[in-house]
């Protein structure tokens, strides 16, 4: 299912060290212990890894194909659709939950990754009677 994406190492996948595995774990524990925080910047990832946010995202890129803040908001995403699917919360909620401040843009992004609006998705895997 679309929202079953989940974020894969370049094609070098059996090239990649044990180290570069542990680095990508220390990025995404450290991205989603602070998913809901509307200010994770590259640069408190960066200070977190212990390496320049050049750096950070050349090793970033080179091992996944994405910028550092793709990355963010590709977790961010897979976040929100997971928190859509526990049918727990709106999709307001679930927007400041994963660290969006703005609703615009949350939906934008929602929209690019799974290809719906977030209210869409939340009402196609909520049914009708569930919202009485």
């Amino acid at each position: 299912m679309y929202f079953q994406r989940e974020l894969h190492l370049n094609a070098f996948e059996g090239d990649i060290s044990g180290i570069d595995e542990q680095f990508m774990k220390k990025v995404t524990e450290f991205i989603e212990k602070n998913i809901s925080a509307s200010d994770l910047s590259v640069d408190s990832i960066s200070r977190e890894v212990s390496i320049s946010s050049t750096h950070l995202y050349r090793k970033i890129k080179q091992l996944t194909g994405m910028s550092t803040n793709t990355l963010v908001r590709k977790i961010r995403m897979k976040k929100a659709a997971e928190l859509l699917l526990r049918k727990q919360s709106s999709v307001s909620q679930v927007m400041y939950e994963v660290g969006f401040t703005s609703p615009s843009y949350f939906s934008k992004c929602f929209n690019e990754e799974f290809g719906m609006k977030p209210s869409e998705f939340f009402a196609s895997v909520v049914p009708k009677k569930d919202l009485n």
